[in-house]
């Protein structure tokens, strides 16, 4: 695995990600992409996401040996590594699939994972690893609440805090390490990641509710993930197997 550890900070941009992916673009890899303001961040599904000055806003970049086929438990080793820094200051902090992290109070974060090829144009200075330009980067896109706006989150945005003083490129340095053993888990077994997720995600038969893309709605109660990390759902007639979508917790 090689996840980006050469670090470019902005005190501005409009998404982590889109500099992240032009950064890969040019050879740039390994490294992450932070900074203090965000002012077009997006989730899944393409939302907006909230920003605020105590929003930690960071993407980071990596090329795995996982075959193309598991790149969807990617985003679920993301999730299990900001989910175990969350639960430091917010003891209830767990995770909704795939990868947001909730708590009693609303959502702590929110993670978007992309890909992108990168195009082998040389590495920068301070780059040690070679760059396979046949397969694609991934890139992490988090935004984690570290502390609330003054005067509260908008009230129209089911939103929570960590509140940690800890400043911003400390916590995306902190999150990078556990980033880092959380990977190196699901490369050495994926098992462990499904495992690790399930048990700081829904507890197992909750009632729960897919809705898809196209409106399409499915009720049953949660059993589990399958291997690529799909969420399962009971229904009272079938088990069906969820790829994408909003699967809401009832």
């Amino acid at each position: 695995m090689i996840l980006g550890q050469q670090r470019l900070w902005l005190p501005c941009c409009e998404s982590t990600n889109d500099v992240a992916k032009a950064e890969c673009q040019k050879g740039n890899l390994p490294l992450y992409v932070g900074c203090d303001v965000q002012t077009k961040g997006r989730g899944r599904l393409k939302r907006q996401w909230f920003d605020s000055p105590g929003t930690l806003c960071v993407t980071y970049c990596l090329q795995t040996s996982l075959p193309q086929r598991q790149y969807g438990l990617l985003s679920l080793a993301a999730g299990i590594a900001v989910t175990k820094i969350a639960r430091s200051y917010v003891e209830d902090a767990r995770l909704k699939w795939p990868n947001d992290v909730i708590c009693s109070q609303g959502k702590l974060a929110g993670l978007l994972c992309e890909t992108v090829y990168p195009v082998k144009k040389g590495l920068p200075p301070q780059g040690t690893y070679d760059i396979d330009p046949a397969k694609p980067a991934v890139l992490m896109g988090v935004g984690l609440n570290l502390r609330a706006p003054e005067g509260g989150f908008p009230e129209d945005i089911p939103a929570a805090a960590l509140n940690c003083p800890m400043p911003l490129e400390q916590m995306a340095q902190t999150l990078y390490k556990q980033l880092y053993r959380d990977m190196k888990t699901l490369e050495l077994d994926y098992k462990q990641t499904l495992r690790d997720w399930m048990s700081l995600g829904p507890e197992m038969h909750s009632p729960v509710m897919r809705q898809g893309i196209d409106g399409e709605m499915i009720h049953g109660r949660y059993a589990g993930l399958n291997e690529q990390g799909a969420i399962l759902i009971e229904t009272e007639t079938s088990l069906e197997t969820v790829y994408a979508g909003d699967v809401i917790e009832l």
